[in-house]
């Protein structure tokens, strides 16, 4: 739907009085944090890493075990708990927005369309999500419903989030990336939180949690997590989109015999998104916006064991998700996944390390639909065997590092696939290093693509004649994409890091909507067809820039910056017609901008503020620019306030299009405190 001019509004003096404080204090504050009297070198409580250390960060995405992040040849990006502690964001998705070559657009108050280098949905079907190794999306969808994912930030260590296929380490919906989030083990989190805030669209929200020991080797934590969050704005017919959640869950960690690292968490939540979506009926006005409450359920449960010797590293993990997903329109999804994996880490000799790893997953859903939308069959099961196997070769004393390895799974629809890659890394100094990289990804059809059948009423077409589309699935295989990757990494001085990548995606086999077929007569209705099938191949290239320069200890600087080209067309133009005609490509901006700052002001005061620009896309949704601040005051050792003030730009503005039957909701401004106390 096209978004409307909407008039703009004076600030409230509220509002006004909150911008110019934000303003004066960081006009102000470098003279004044560094005009004051007192031991100077003292650090603050919570500090800013240095670039140098961001850039010594050891991730575990990427090659399934801990490397420096300069030592990666892939395009990691890393959002760190400073990054989350200065951030205004109350979910993941918002703080993935800092990470360039990452499309994150709001749809309503409680979905958002996430993905890497494009392919954008409210799914994000080709984006890999996972929590601890978990792997969180949806059966039906092969997509991650957001509003299932909150998580207790201040329990977050780290969010690492590749651009570009990981398939070879993690399988099928790794094509564009793959976002591992990674929580803090229960030994770090000893003692209580309780943090509790309020605000206009924020309207009451709260965490607690506590952890200590068990006895032996072992700690705990348990916490539990409440919000309410209220509706977007109106634009053009209220959005009724609030959102309310209760959400508890622990974590047991320790070592057991002094030779096995044990993990063990689990959480349920339960809740209700209301949204606005589209019901059709076959009479008229066929086609209506109505407020649905979409019910929330979800249960996970996850154990890990670890054993480390001077050889190798052998883990072993299960976990199991389950949900209950219901709206107020009469569709029902109930999904469970069991899953089950081997990994073991090797080295062998000086110079060479090996990673391989097995696994089964079984993953069943029961639906029920409407008149209008179904699944045909209501009720399947979906298996999935796995095996990979990663080698990695040092050079030239380390310098020169070459990676190759490959997944090989099968599942019932495409039988057997492998997913190679190979990677390469030079370090031209110990500031300097390049990199590149080749590999092979898939997304199988989900239950979606394959059993979902809708039907959309198209009014009437001749007397007494109602004009229907049937929307239904036949892909033959899954969407592959062939990737290339090239990247540099440059650190020219202590306090400051340079990261740059290039990529070029070739896709084939991606489903699409066709509306050649010939309509035909049912029940005295003229349905028009509408498979979905392979039918896209193209194109995607682009590049991508972050950047971190820190001046003084208590300044810091990040930067990013993004570009993507898009070029698909049908496989056999002359027989297909695809829907949408505006295609993939509009479903990314092209350009995409990030910068902010983090400013340690005098007596516990941190003020962080982030600007952003976010190209149009051509669905109907203009450019915009974003400002987002925060300041934060730690009142007492174990106690910070902090005020916080999103979208100081805009009165309104829509982030994305309606997806599927979800209606899009546009975005004002948005303020509310926090309050934490540790203990």
């Amino acid at each position: 739907m096209p978004l409307t001019s909407f008039p703009r509004r004076t600030a409230s003096p509220l509002l006004r009085s909150l911008i110019h404080v934000m303003f004066l204090l960081a006009f102000f504050a470098p003279g004044a944090a560094y005009g004051q009297t007192g031991d100077k070198s003292k650090p603050l409580d919570v500090s800013s890493m240095s670039p140098e250390e961001l850039s010594n960060l050891e991730v575990t995405s990427v090659s399934r075990r801990e490397q420096p992040l300069a030592d990666t040849a892939a395009a990691v990006f890393v959002i760190t708990q400073d990054d989350i502690q200065h951030s205004t964001a109350t979910s993941v998705p918002e703080l993935l927005r800092m990470v360039p070559g990452m499309m994150v657009g709001k749809v309503n108050a409680n979905s958002w369309a996430v993905s890497a280098r494009g392919f954008a949905d409210v799914y994000g079907k080709e984006m890999l999500v996972m929590i601890d190794g978990r792997t969180v999306y949806s059966v039906i969808d092969s997509g991650v419903f957001w509003y299932l994912q909150n998580l207790v930030l201040a329990d977050v260590e780290r969010i690492e989030v590749i651009r570009g296929p990981g398939a070879t380490m993690w399988g099928t919906d790794a094509v564009n990336g793959v976002i591992n989030i990674i929580t803090k083990s229960a030994a770090d989190t000893q003692g209580g939180l309780v943090s509790s805030g309020a605000g206009n669209k924020e309207r009451e929200f709260g965490d607690a949690r506590y952890g200590g020991p068990l006895g032996g080797n072992f700690n705990y934590r348990v916490f539990t997590q409440y919000f309410d969050r209220g509706p977007s704005e109106s634009a053009p017919v209220s959005s009724d989109d609030s959102w309310h959640q209760v959400k508890g869950g622990a974590r047991v960690d320790g070592t057991v015999r002094g030779k096995f690292d044990l993990q063990v968490e689990g959480d349920v939540l339960s809740g209700t998104a209301n949204q606005l979506w589209q019901e059709n009926s076959f009479t008229p006005p066929y086609s209506t916006l109505q407020p649905a409450a979409q019910l929330l359920q979800a249960q996970d449960f996850l154990v890990r064991s670890t054993e480390k010797t001077a050889a190798a590293e052998t883990s072993v993990q299960f976990f199991t998700n389950h949900s209950r997903l219901g709206s107020g329109i009469g569709v029902m999804e109930n999904e469970s996944m069991y899953d089950l994996s081997f990994q073991q880490h090797r080295h062998v000799g000086t110079r060479q390390e090996l990673v391989w790893g097995l696994g089964y997953r079984y993953d069943s859903y029961a639906t029920s639909g409407s008149t209008n939308v179904w699944w045909n069959p209501a009720n399947d099961a979906i298996h999935i065997a796995s095996g990979f196997i990663q080698d990695e070769l040092r050079l030239a004393g380390d310098r020169v590092r070459l990676t190759a390895g490959t997944k090989i799974e099968h599942d019932g629809y495409g039988g057997w696939a492998p997913q190679p890659n190979l990677r390469a890394l030079v370090k031209v100094s110990n500031r300097n290093s390049l990199w590149t990289s080749y590999a092979i990804a898939d997304r199988i059809p989900s239950p979606n693509d394959t059993a979902l059948q809708i039907l959309i009423p198209l009014g009437p077409v001749a007397p007494g004649v109602l004009g229907v589309a049937h929307v239904f699935g036949t892909p033959s295989g899954p969407e592959i994409v062939h990737a290339t990757e090239a990247g540099y990494r440059f650190r020219p001085t202590s306090n400051s890091w340079i990261d740059a990548a290039a990529f070029y995606n070739s896709y084939s086999h991606v489903m699409a909507s066709d509306t050649s077929d010939a309509p035909n007569m049912q029940g005295g209705m003229l349905v028009f067809p509408e498979p979905l099938e392979n039918l896209l191949r193209g194109k995607t290239k682009g590049i991508e820039f972050s950047g971190v320069y820190q001046p003084v200890e208590r300044l810091r600087l990040r930067t990013a910056y993004s570009y993507i080209h898009f070029s698909f067309t049908a496989v056999d133009a002359g027989a297909h017609t695809v829907w949408p005609d505006y295609s993939l490509a509009n479903l990314a901006p092209a350009h995409q901008a990030y910068g902010s700052a983090d400013l340690r002001l005098v007596h516990g005061l941190e003020l962080n503020s982030d600007v952003r620009f976010v190209d149009r896309l051509n669905i109907g949704v203009p450019a915009y620019q974003q400002i987002d601040s925060s300041l934060m005051w730690k009142a007492l050792p174990r106690l910070s306030l902090s005020a916080n003030a999103e979208n100081l730009l805009d009165r309104k503005h829509r982030e994305f299009t309606s997806s599927e039957w979800i209606q899009a909701a546009v975005f004002g401004r948005s303020i509310y405190g926090k309050v934490t106390w540790r203990f």
